[in-house]
């Protein structure tokens, strides 16, 4: 069922998160960077991103290559104080990825760790603001034109948050015998207030995106089991 509350019955079309399957999506939209001549994927982006300079302060250069595959050795946010907050207030919680980073800064990024595999959504964090960054527009907007257009993946995308949408599929936690609802948590989303630009709107590019199971009825994989 979409909705313990309601009951009703859940569609193929309804949307479900695919957590950190945005990572792959995101992995998929950099080498545009590449190809565009934007940045090289040995580049550093210490110089390129303010919240490497003014925010994380790496121990040393941190490439495009090392955010892509989890060598930075940048901490990850989700090891942060703030993760040990009462979870019905992490479901609850807007930031940006902005303030993703900066809890990440709050954790200690050892100079020993850079070079070694530590899966960090912090790392990931850092690369959609890489792409916003290089071509000025929000990701949300980037992985609609680069990877759901293409692939004809008309129920997905990356977008504002919407708990109460009829076609959400919720999900829910139980805590010391109270349900919570983490459909869509605001945790995953950035939004700037009000007074800022609608341009610069943004949604989490490390597990953000919502998708359905007939969302590509065009591109569905078919599998036979070898004999």
């Amino acid at each position: 069922m979409r909705n313990l509350d309601t009951k009703d019955p859940a569609q193929p079309q309804d949307r479900v998160s695919v957590a950190s399957i945005t990572k792959s999506m995101i992995a998929g939209a950099v080498p545009k960077l590449v190809d565009q001549g934007l940045i090289g994927i040995e580049d550093p982006v210490n110089n390129v991103l303010e919240s490497f300079q003014s925010t994380l302060r790496p121990p040393g250069p941190i490439t495009v290559r090392q955010l892509l595959n989890h060598t930075s050795g940048m901490p990850d946010v989700a090891d942060s104080e703030f993760a040990q907050v009462p979870p019905k207030q992490v479901a609850n919680t807007r930031f940006t990825i902005q303030r993703g980073l900066e809890l990440t800064a709050t954790l200690s990024w050892e100079a020993k760790n850079v070079g070694r595999h530590s899966y960090s959504s912090s790392n990931y964090l850092a690369l959609g603001q890489l792409i916003e960054k290089l071509r000025d527009r929000p990701v949300a907007d980037l992985l609609k034109e680069d990877i759901f257009g293409p692939l004809r993946l008309g129920h997905t995308s990356l977008s504002e948050p919407d708990r109460a949408a009829a076609d959400n599929i919720h999900a829910y936690i139980v805590v010391l015998g109270e349900r919570i609802d983490v459909t869509q948590p605001e945790v995953l989303w950035a939004r700037p207030k009000a007074a800022s630009s609608p341009r610069r709107r943004t949604s989490t590019p490390s597990t953000g995106t919502f998708s359905a199971a007939d969302s590509s009825p065009q591109h569905r994989l078919r599998y036979r089991h070898p004999t």
